[in-house]
C-alpha cells in the first residue's frame, strides 16, 4: 500500500466522503470523485477501510442497534425535561 493511499484512508474515515478525502491525501482534485470510486474498488482499499471500521466500533462499544436506541431518546425527549 503507497503511502497516499494510507493516507486517503485516514482521511476517509474522517468524512467518510471519497473525493474529499481523494484531495486531502494530496491527489489531484481533476477528476477527484471519479478517480475516488476507483480507489474505493482497491480490495486492499476496501479491506483496510473495513478493518479500521470494526476497530472503531469496537472500540467505541457502539453498533447500529446502540445508535438507533440513542436516537430513539433524543428523538423522544421532552425539551421541558432537559
Amino acid at each position: 500500500m503507497t503511502p497516499k493511499e494510507r493516507l486517503f484512508i485516514a482521511e476517509y474515515l474522517v468524512s467518510l466522503n471519497a473525493a474529499d478525502a481523494y484531495r486531502r491525501a494530496g491527489y489531484s482534485a481533476k477528476g477527484a470523485n471519479v478517480e475516488a470510486r476507483k480507489t474505493l474498488t482497491k480490495p486492499h482499499i476496501v479491506a483496510e477501510i473495513a478493518r479500521c471500521l470494526e476497530e472503531r466500533y469496537k472500540r467505541l462499544e457502539i453498533d447500529a442497534d446502540a445508535l438507533l436506541k440513542r436516537a430513539e431518546t433524543i428523538l423522544t425527549a421532552d425539551p421541558r425535561e432537559l
